[in-house]
């Protein structure tokens, strides 16, 4: 839902991914407090689901490769159909909420991870959430304070239900796939591939099973080339292989629901355009401290909200943080009085092609500019459920 101003919201009462989780978890019999999904899922008699996350394949990016005969595996079973339901990320648009709220079935205003960097008041320092350090480097001591609720999987587990990830061999053993996955068994992959052959014997076997495969290539090619470059559509092409190899292999006694979906989807960037703060003198005057989030979408702390909005508003568009709050962009009110301080004062998200860039270090590259997310246009926000029973 787009409002006047532009925004398209979360849709918390139904349509966003935290809603998805509730109704495939809802299907095993565990209650995750929120409403269940609003678009078409074929739940009932199913027994076994398996979730497979692209990262960074929005909807519109989704529709166009259809159209531009990217995905011709996935066309057919549309084509043979297929459900298709068009959903919402969280906010902020970007992995760090939104695969900590496919993980443990709450919003980013429940679980407190509101994007890929954050104020942090109980350390005093901006932190990066995926590295669990401060952005010089520097380790967060004691991170578990971090874990504000448990893992969908301990859930799930408790109710008799087998879950497994199937997810990239580096990944395994971090901090957040500790958390993550507990009670959930974790097969390693070394190429995303091979997901086409690791998925389906994890669903094999007596009772209830919930699988998630998680593909990270997409998103990282878009944030490189652009999501709407020849690179991105060899990586949805790549994608469209492992799925119709993976459907293939699956059990086919009716009792399995295959779910594809996404965390967020991607925004073109022009590297021309990047905006540096540390280059304005007066915004820098402006600034309480570092900004946070994402550079689609950045939290700037300040004493000066109003001089901040009206110096920032040629550049982007602006939201008061108590607002957002208030508004529920977030999906409710914080869980914990901390977690205000982490949206900083002022949400601004950059206009057109432009974005936030921070350089921690004199001689840090300014990194890939090619796309992005993390902000709430319709392009970062909306997302594919595809849902075929097999």
């Amino acid at each position: 839902m787009s409002d006047p101003q532009g925004i398209h919201w979360p849709d918390y009462r139904g349509g966003s991914i935290v809603n998805l989780v509730a109704s495939l978890a809802g299907g095993f019999g565990l209650e995750t407090g929120h409403p269940p999904f609003a678009g078409e899922l074929p739940l009932e008699g199913v027994e076994r689901v398996l979730l497979l996350i692209i990262d960074g394949l929005g909807h519109l990016q989704l529709r166009r490769h259809l159209a531009e005969g990217d995905m011709p595996g996935l066309r057919a079973v549309l084509e043979h159909g297929a459900a298709y339901s068009v959903g919402t990320s969280v906010f902020p648009s970007t992995t760090m909420a939104a695969m900590t709220t496919y993980h443990t079935g709450r919003t980013p205003a429940e679980h407190g991870y509101l994007g890929f960097s954050v104020y942090l008041p109980e350390r005093g320092c901006v932190a990066n959430l995926i590295a669990t350090a401060d952005l010089y480097g520097n380790p967060l001591p004691d991170p578990e304070f971090l874990i504000a609720v448990p893992s969908l999987y301990e859930r799930l587990a408790a109710l008799g239900v087998a879950c497994c990830t199937v997810s990239p061999a580096e990944y395994q053993g971090s901090f957040l796939n500790r958390w993550y996955f507990r009670g959930c068994a974790y097969v390693p992959y070394h190429a995303p591939s091979t997901l086409a052959s690791l998925a389906p014997p994890t669903l094999q076997g007596p009772g209830p099973r919930y699988t998630v495969a998680y593909w990270p290539g997409y998103d990282t090619v878009c944030h490189r080339y652009g999501p709407q470059s020849p690179q991105a559509a060899d990586e949805v092409a790549a994608v469209d292989g492992m799925f119709s190899r993976l459907l293939r292999k699956l059990p086919r006694d009716g009792k399995t629901l295959l779910v594809l979906s996404a965390d967020h989807g991607q925004h073109e960037l022009d590297a021309a355009q990047a905006l540096y703060p540390q280059q304005d003198a007066r915004l820098m005057e402006l600034l309480a401290d570092a900004p946070a989030g994402e550079v689609r979408a950045r939290y700037f702390r300040t004493e000066r909200p109003q001089e901040l909005t009206e110096h920032l508003e040629p550049l982007a568009q602006c939201l008061p943080s108590a607002e957002a709050w208030e508004r529920g962009l977030f999906g409710g009110p914080p869980a914990l009085e901390s977690f205000h301080a982490r949206t900083g004062d002022l949400i601004a998200v950059p206009r057109g092609k432009q974005s936030f860039r921070w350089l921690w270090h004199p001689d840090a590259p300014p990194g890939p500019d090619g796309g992005s997310h993390g902000g709430w246009s319709a392009e970062e926000m909306l997302v594919p459920v595809i849902a075929v029973r097999v």
